[in-house]
């Protein structure tokens, strides 16, 4: 996973809390996960925390999350790559 890359929907939302962001080509608008974004939404397509910012503004990702089907795909790329902890490697045996 590099910058410039393009990601399913399950991924963004498996790693935008891990600080993912991703960038649509043609409008630069950014999607990404804030956890204190709150919004009165009702539409069911609403995901907490997931948020749509474009020009200064911010607003829950609803009619954004069609830009994951396949002919919209290419525009969106990853712009933030998420922290992800180092796992530590155990050594298994040790020879005497």
């Amino acid at each position: 996973m590099r910058i410039g890359d393009t990601v399913t929907k399950e991924e963004f939302i498996k790693f935008a809390p891990l600080g993912m962001e991703l960038t649509i080509r043609e409008s630069g608008a950014v999607l990404k996960f804030t956890s204190n974004f709150t919004s009165g939404s009702n539409d069911r397509r609403y995901i907490p925390g997931f948020v749509f910012c474009f020009q200064g503004t911010e607003e829950p990702i609803t009619g954004a999350w069609g830009c994951f089907h396949n002919s919209y795909l290419q525009s969106l790329t990853i712009s933030k790559l998420p922290k992800l902890k180092i796992l530590k490697r155990k050594l298994l045996c040790t020879q005497s």
